[in-house]
């Protein structure tokens, strides 16, 4: 009885336990194919971290496939079935397929890769994309010219750019609402397409959406469509009839200009400004084409110089003015003006602007809105302005002040730059981003009052302004270091008097870029007399260390960097002569492009243990450099990321291999290379030599990196391999080489240039 009840249990627990498996293994399964709910964007869909193993069925000779990804499609093409149990279809791995006539996926396929069936010719007009796709990356079907008709079942998806560019054969297109919105370039030179039918739900269309589809006729926007990118139908010469809807508030630049239903609606207008139809602000509303929300897109009278805009318009399209805009004196709103938008670039180069008040319900300064209006002085704010984009007042030379509400939490970059009249600034209390050339070459701008929440300042923020220079002016010469700090622990400029040591504060929690460029040259105008400082301690809380920050500190010899430093900028010790001991923070993955270039006095580093990626040029010239260790980590180096160091100098390897299998060079070649299994990729220069006349790349080398083989004069071929992408110059000085076969790849513009397969 005993031994029964025993095995009761037993068998009551095994089949416990296998239900939990099971349900463990339902709920991985829910949580890799769930569908995304947020709003589309380009990146892929994220993947679970458990994973069942999966058995695929399929021919290898058809397919290379890992794990449930199809790489690569090696068959013969024709009709090609996708296996079943096959989840995603990878960057690509189709691309370049002429021969491939028709693709049948299964139910299980989610995931198209970025330019997985790129220039696939051969497709037919019957293709049918999979019903359950989540994720269609950028280019997935660009250039397939036979495709004449693509419906996107109606499941929530995530698509990148392009996805149907130059698809010349296209006719009908059935966007569903799952898609969330129209992603730039969607259908780019689709001079087919007559048929779109686009879900009400979409609620923007990108930027050259539609451009040069040429036989595009007929247009009607999505009930919920607010906003619609530049040029979205450039070229659309034969589109006469266009439906709006209400929801329409956001119109970027020269939406609708090449179209025919924009030429006649000009032409109309022109005709009815004859005729006195003023709105309830008493200005003649003919003059101006509205479109949607009441968005002004276009102003008839292009010999006014005053734009009376009418009550009625909630917005001003980027570009509307620009035909007159070097006219335009002055632009008048009523006091119960219903203007919200202001379109990027609004009043670019409106020179002979002089005033103006902005209405009290705009609430963002959008990109280059006043840029270059030389002659403005005034400007009135009496709205909650939240952000003032880049470029906002670039080289508005004549602005003396200007008031910023307390709400505003972001100023761009060159957001003034160049305000030269510009006498003083009160940041709001709410600002917490400044951007990068903000302030800069504001001459005469000698008070600034900086609030407690301001937490990031970009580079040279303030430079060539009476206020930063006037931060090392001084009664008394000082006695100590001095650091200027302001906001959130932001340390904007260093005076440095005593050149034995330095550390910086505990309160600084982020140092602005180029702080310390040319520390220590006399008379500079960061620093006050400074006498070139050799060792520096940079304490914990700081978070990033900007591009440039030790930019040629010439006496610096010794560095110690928290952990809490995450980010190191580019060039940020370039040309640190002297440096002899860095610590790198444990929390580093990313060493940027020329971090240490020129730093020869530096014998040894130790590179952290989460490295994953060292940038061109980044230890370039370290001429004393001999030992360094390189993590397993580290899986991509930039080109001649380690060229005149002693220790990749003498390296006698006949292929010198770090990291994850990266090659910096090959030693003694012969004229023939052939790359070694242990290689999966290379960094730019690893091949430099002469003597070299044909390489043999293995099966795992997908990409070709800038200035891959650079030098290899007497180069003639490059064989093998799976190529996927060909870097800037990658056969820069290769005058003689005749073979090499890149098909179907993504191939830099630059390439080929210096070489002979530019001809």
């Amino acid at each position: 009885m005993k031994k029964s009840f025993l095995s009761t249990m037993k068998i009551c627990l095994m089949l416990l336990v296998a239900l939990v498996f099971t349900l463990s293994l339902y709920a991985c399964s829910k949580e890799e194919t769930a569908a995304p709910t947020e709003a589309p964007s380009a990146e892929p869909p994220a993947v679970a971290t458990f994973k069942p193993v999966v058995q695929i069925d399929y021919d290898k000779e058809e397919f290379t496939i890992v794990e449930t990804t199809i790489v690569e499609y090696i068959g013969n093409g024709g009709d090609v079935v996708i296996p079943e149990k096959v989840t995603a279809i990878g960057d690509m791995a189709f691309s370049g397929r002429s021969d491939v006539t028709s693709v049948t996926f299964t139910k299980d396929v989610v995931s198209i890769g970025e330019k997985a069936f790129e220039n696939c010719t051969g497709l037919g007009a019957g293709f049918i994309p999979p019903s359950n796709l989540t994720y269609l990356g950028d280019y997935a079907f660009s250039g397939c010219t036979g495709i004449t008709e693509i419906e996107i079942q109606n499941k929530p998806i995530v698509a990148g750019t392009n996805i149907f560019e130059g698809c010349t054969s296209l006719k009908k297109i059935i966007i569903p609402k799952t898609m969330g919105k129209i992603p730039a370039y969607a259908f780019y030179g689709c001079s087919s397409l007559t048929d779109v039918t686009i879900d009400n739900e979409i609620t923007a269309i990108g930027e050259h959406a539609f451009d040069g589809c040429s036989s595009l006729e007929k247009f009607s926007f999505p009930t919920k469509t607010t906003t619609i990118g530049s040029y979205a139908f450039k070229g659309c010469s034969k589109l006469s009839e266009i439906t709006f809807q209400r929801a329409l508030e956001n119109i970027g630049y020269f939406v609708f200009n090449d179209t025919a239903w924009f030429n006649n609606q000009v032409e109309t207008q022109k005709n009815n400004t004859s005729a006195e139809t003023p709105d309830e602000g008493n200005v003649d509303i003919n003059k101006y084409l509205l479109v949607g929300r009441d968005v002004i897109i276009y102003y008839i009278d292009d010999n006014s110089t005053t734009l009376n805009i009418p009550n009625k318009a909630y917005g001003i399209a980027s570009g509307a003015f620009d035909h007159c805009i070097n006219k335009i004196e002055a632009v008048n709103f009523t006091s119960s003006s219903s203007l919200v938008n202001l379109g990027a670039g609004a009043f670019k180069d409106a020179v002979k602007l002089t005033s103006f008040s902005l209405p009290t319900k705009v609430t963002v300064l959008a990109d280059d809105v006043f840029s270059g209006c030389i002659n403005i002085e005034t400007f009135n704010v009496a709205s909650k302005l939240t952000s003032i984009g880049n470029n906002a007042f670039y080289k508005c030379e004549k602005i003396s002040s200007i008031y910023l509400p307390d709400d505003i939490t972001s100023i761009g970059d060159n957001a003034f730059y160049g305000c030269k009249a510009l006498a003083e600034v009160t940041l709001p209390d709410s600002i917490t981003d400044l951007g990068d050339y903000a302030f800069k070459d504001c001459e005469k701008l000698a008070k600034v009052v900086i609030p407690l929440k301001l937490a990031n300042v970009g580079v040279q923020a303030f430079d060539n302004t009476q206020w930063y220079a006037d931060l090392s002016v001084y009664e008394e010469a000082p006695t100590e270091n001095q650091f200027h700090i302001f906001g959130d622990g932001v340390l904007i400029k260093a005076d440095i008097v005593d050149n034995t040591a330095i550390v910086i504060p505990e309160n600084v929690k982020s140092i602005a870029s180029f702080t310390f460029t040319n520390w220590g040259q006399i008379n500079d105008r960061e620093f006050y007399n400074s006498k070139l400082p050799k060792s520096i301690t940079i304490p914990d809380g700081v978070t990033s260390i900007g591009d440039y920050a030790f930019y040629f500190c010439d006496n610096l010899e010794t560095v110690f960097i928290s952990d809490t430093v995450t980010s190191i900028g580019e060039k940020a010790f370039y040309g640190c002569k002297n440096l002899k001991v860095i610590s790198l923070p444990d929390s580093l993955t990313e060493i940027k492009p020329y971090a240490f270039y020129g730093c020869s006095a530096l014998p040894e580093i130790i590179l952290p243990s989460k490295l994953t990626s060292i940038g061109s040029y980044a230890f370039y010239d370290c001429y004393n450099l001999t030992e360094i260790e390189i993590p397993a980590s580290v899986n991509s180096i930039g080109s001649n990321a380690f060229k005149n160091t002693s220790w990749f100098y003498y390296n006698t390897d006949k292929e010198m291999i770090v990291g994850d299998g990266v090659l910096l060079k090959v030693t003694a070649p012969s004229s023939e290379i052939v790359l070694s299994d242990n290689v999966k990729s290379f960094a730019g220069g690893a091949f430099d030599s002469g003597n070299i006349e044909t390489i043999k790349l293995n099966n795992a080398i997908t990409d070709i990196p800038e200035y891959a083989f650079s030098g290899c004069f007497d180069l003639t071929s490059v064989t093998g391999g799976n190529i996927k992408t060909v870097g800037k110059r990658a056969f820069n000085g290769c005058f003689k080489i005749t073979a090499f076969n890149a098909s179907g790849a993504e191939i830099d513009a630059e390439a080929y240039t210096n070489s002979s397969l530019a001809e």
